[in-house]
Order: C-alpha cells, then structure tokens, then sequence
C-alpha cells in the first residue's frame, strides 16, 4: 500500500479518480466514503456569504484514515473564508441548532469551525469561579463525546448571566466581529463533543474515532489524553492552506489551548489541549479564571 504526505497530512491513499490512479481508502472498506469536489464534506472553506467550496477531501477510509486530492484546492478568488467545515453528520449536530435552523427554514447540513480566534485573538478566562451554572457535568469520556449541545450552553449562559460580562469566553463570541451569514446559528462557544469532532475530523486524532474510546465510562477529569500523531497542530493548520495571514489564526507551536463550552462542576470548566511535538490531545478540566484560546462554530 502507498504512503503519501500531502499538504503536511500522511496518508494511505486508495481512491479512483479521472488522471489520478487507483488509491485504496485505509481500512476494510465497509465503512468508506468517497467524495466529489462538489460535495459538501469536511475540510471545505465556509465563505462570509453562507456558501462553500472544495477543500481537497476525497476520501475517508473506515478506520477514519483521509485521501486527499493531489493538489490543495485554493478557496474561489473574490470570497472571503470564514471557517471551516469540520461535521457533516447531521446526527452531530445539536437539537438546538436544528431547532434555531428550522426556525429560518433551512435544514441543518453541517458545523463549521471559525478560522479566526475570538476576543481578538487575545485569551480570556471562562468565567466565575465557584458560581454554578445551567448546564450538566460532563464526568466521562461517554459524556464528552455526546456533548454536541455548544449552542444550547451558550443561549442557556447568555439567558442566566443577563449579557456575560461575567462569563468572557462566551461573552467574545457575542462580539465576534467575523460575518455571520444568513441561514446559519451565528457563532457560539462549542462544546466538548463538538471540539471532539473537530480534533476527529481535521486533526487527524484516530483514537477519537474509536467505538471504545466513544463509549467509555471512564473518567475524563484528570488529565485524560490520547495520542494522536506528531503534528496535530499542523494538521489542523493544512486545512487553512491559501487563506490570506490576515485572515486566520493558526494552530500554535508547539502546543495550543481552547475553552469549551462544557463544564464539571462550579470551579472547573472542559478544555482541549494539544501539543504538537508529542501529539497528545488533552479532554480535560481547568478553573474557570485561567485564561485560555476561544474558537467560535456555527451550523448551517
């Protein structure tokens, strides 16, 4: 089988496309997908107009391994990249962003992750030490991964703080000065599950894909992290490939922190951490003062 490194992403590549070979997608195959520039899939730029385009993905192998076109897909001249798209399982998505989606009459497609960092591009803490909050704890991995309700937790913080001056993590995505298109949620703080799936889908993180590791009742509360593969910052930068530096917020080297919109308990909110030279990806918990990374997601 033949390895390739495309753009900064090792792959197994196994696909059939026109002038390209035959590449096999990783994995039995019981589970592939295969994709066609014009799909929407992950890894395509989200524009400032509510539309997107082709980000390079052709493949996805059941093992969670990606084919990618030989050659990066540069986002349409004249448009301006907002985000990524990093879900298009529509069973990953909230009921609430469902709900907020019908409401305008558009039926819920996918998640996108911002490119852009709020707050201006500044850290700022979660919120409140030791003030209980309106959403549920989230004790074990089982938790972490069925946490896909970001929008929720933000309208519930926005409704329970009256504005979020106390609550800064969520309070920067009120004031995100990124477009929000018409036929989206507009920016919210993700959760845990919805940061799951960005580490999943664009980071390459193949332990997150794991049944087992989805399902685990073990405890996610005490510096629980899996190995991904050197290079996970980096991988989620591939996908930023072509957008002008003024207009994105890579990854940082060697290692990067966001807040989640989940919680444990009164003291301590969910991050993500990640570092890049070990490739660990960090499920953990931190006190709401620390000052960590904001990355805002919308549906749409």
């Amino acid at each position: 089988m033949k390895r390739k490194c495309l753009y900064g992403i090792a792959l197994v590549c196994c696909l059939f496309f026109a002038g390209c070979g035959e590449r096999p997608v990783p994995g039995d195959g019981k589970g592939t997908k295969v994709y066609e520039a014009t799909d929407l899939k992950v890894g395509d730029y989200f524009y400032s107009d509510g539309t997107w385009s082709d980000g390079g993905l052709r493949g996805i192998g059941d093992d969670g391994g990606m084919v990618m076109d030989d050659k990066k897909p540069l986002p349409l001249e004249g448009k301006k990249v907002i985000g990524i798209v990093f879900s298009t399982d529509t069973n990953r998505i909230g009921m609430e962003e469902k709900r907020l989606l019908a409401q305008k009459g558009v039926k819920a497609k996918g998640l996108v992750m911002s490119v852009r960092l709020a707050n201006e591009a500044k850290s700022c803490s979660w919120g409140i030490w030791r003030q209980e909050v309106p959403i549920g704890s989230v004790l074990t991995l089982r938790d972490c991964y069925e946490d896909i309700d970001g929008l929720s937790h933000t309208m519930e913080m926005l409704s329970f703080s009256g504005g979020m001056s106390g609550f800064p993590a969520f309070h920067s995505l009120q004031t995100f000065d990124t477009v929000v298109p018409v036929g989206t949620t507009g920016w919210y703080l993700p959760s845990i599950g919805q940061w799951w799936d960005i580490l999943q889908n664009l980071g390459g993180v193949s332990d997150l894909a794991s049944h087992e590791v989805q399902t685990s009742h073990g405890l996610s509360t005490m510096g629980s992290f899996f190995y991904g593969e050197i290079g996970v910052c980096q991988r989620m930068n591939a996908w930023m490939v072509g957008i002008p530096a003024s207009e994105r917020n890579l990854f940082k080297l060697p290692d990067d922190v966001y807040w989640t919109s989940s919680v444990l308990n009164a003291r301590r909110a969910k991050y993500v951490g990640l570092i890049d030279d070990y490739g660990y990806v960090y499920l953990d918990v931190v006190n709401k003062p620390c000052r960590l990374w904001v990355r805002g997601v919308l549906a749409f």
